[in-house]
């Protein structure tokens, strides 16, 4: 079938002859010409266009320059007129700041006094805090040596007792050979001597009498050395020792009240400023931990309410897990009470979500005006509310800083377009 289409395409070819191919060759030598000059014609009529918009443009960027010209030349003139205005006023600045220097350096050296006198005042309160440890030890000493008085107190009370006891024995004794040699006296006065008559004294034996001699002689001898008569001056002795150990009690008690009374006291003293700080703080903590947390509870108990110092704190928040909170409300609480100048702290939002990000830096803005904060963050709810923002960065291996101030790069809103003049740059800031 396609060999029959094939033989009557050639046979339709090959009717006309020679003269019907060059006519055919020709119409297509035309058709190839017209098709041709339409794409050149085309194309010039596109390009027509172009020309037209571009010339269009021009006319309308000439016009727009020649706006642009006037607007300029209006614009050159006022900023001729502002450089004017800032030459005056660099004239004030300049004397300003002259006057400015000068305040410095007399502040500088009203600085450098107090600088002095405060060193001064280091010294003295070092001195103080030296000799309240020396005082310390002072009272543990006194105190070791209150027990030791103590202890001598029990000793010579027990030997005085049992000095007493023998002194009254001995007393007892001496009293009655005194009643029994009184008694003796008294009788051989009362008696007087014998009168003998010379019958009497005749039939006495000599020998006798002698030999009863000798045994009064030896009753006596017997008696002086079963009674000691040194024993009244060794009471003696022993009384003026004793009251003179007395005195030394008293004086080593009163020694030992004095010190106590100082020792409770201090007591009192830390006890009552502690307790006030406490319960400060407490309530600081509850407010602040509330605030962060949007309702979260916070307590600090006493382990022993009766001795704080000995068990120590317990600190317990509700809801759990908020460590990070937990932290900053008992660091704000202790500023609130007594506040430290300056704080140092290291990317303490890393894991807090944006809102509590948001809380914690809109009070340490608003809050915390008397002390300087250094904060290290990557949280831009955070670093945006700095008074300076410094930034660390690193290239060609070596670290460098650049400190902005964030005011001046803040997008007011809807504020009308007014040329910036120059700012006075803060005497302190805060992190």
């Amino acid at each position: 079938m396609q060999a029959e289409v094939d033989e009557f395409k050639h046979k339709i070819l090959n009717i006309g002859g020679v003269p019907l191919k060059k006519q055919r060759q020709k119409v297509d030598d035309l058709t190839k010409s017209i098709d041709s000059q339409t794409k050149a014609l085309t194309k010039l009529r596109v390009d027509v266009k172009a020309a037209k918009k571009a010339l269009e443009k021009s006319v309308a960027t000439q016009v727009k320059m020649e706006h642009d010209q006037v607007a300029n030349t209006a614009k050159l003139e006022k900023l001729r007129l502002e450089y004017k205005q800032i030459e005056d006023s660099a004239a004030v600045v300049c004397d300003k700041h002259e006057a400015a220097k000068a305040l410095l350096e007399e502040h500088s050296s009203v600085l450098d006094d107090k600088r002095k006198a405060f060193d001064t005042l280091k010294k003295t309160v070092d001195g103080l805090a030296s000799a309240e440890v020396d005082l310390l030890s002072q009272l543990d000493e006194c105190e070791k040596l209150v027990a030791e008085n103590d202890q001598k107190v029990k000793y010579w009370t027990a030997k005085l007792t049992e000095l007493l006891t023998k002194y009254e024995r001995d007393e007892e004794d001496f009293e009655l050979l005194l009643d029994a040699a009184q008694s003796d006296d008294d009788k051989e006065r009362a008696r007087g001597l014998p009168t003998i008559d010379a019958s009497e004294l005749a039939s006495c034996n000599k020998e006798q009498l002698k030999y009863e001699i000798s045994i009064l002689e030896q009753q006596r001898d017997e008696l002086k050395a079963h009674v000691n008569m040194g024993s009244i001056a060794e009471y003696k002795k022993k009384e003026k020792e004793h009251m003179l150990r007395m005195q030394d009690l008293e004086q080593a008690t009163e020694a030992r009240d004095g010190q106590r009374r100082a020792y409770e006291e201090l007591r009192r003293l830390r006890l009552d400023e502690f307790m006030a700080g406490f319960r400060v703080i407490t309530l600081k903590l509850k407010e602040m931990y509330q605030m962060i947390t949007l309702g979260g509870d916070a307590e600090l108990e006493l382990v022993d309410s009766l001795d704080p110092f000995s068990e120590g704190i317990v600190f317990s928040v509700r809801p759990g897990g908020e460590k990070t909170l937990a932290s900053l409300a008992l660091v704000f609480a202790l500023h609130h009470y007594k506040p430290t100048p300056l704080y140092v702290m290291d990317e303490i939002d890393a894991a807090l979500d944006f809102k509590n990000v948001s809380i914690v830096a809109n009070y340490i803005k608003q809050r915390t005006k008397n002390a300087q904060f250094i904060i290290i963050s990557l949280r831009n709810n955070m670093f945006e509310l700095a008074d300076r923002l410094v930034g660390i960065y690193k290239t060609n291996n070596t670290t460098k800083s650049v400190t902005i101030n964030p005011k001046h790069y803040a997008q007011p809103a809807a504020a009308p377009h007014t040329p910036r003049t120059p700012h006075k740059t803060p005497s302190s800031s805060h992190v």
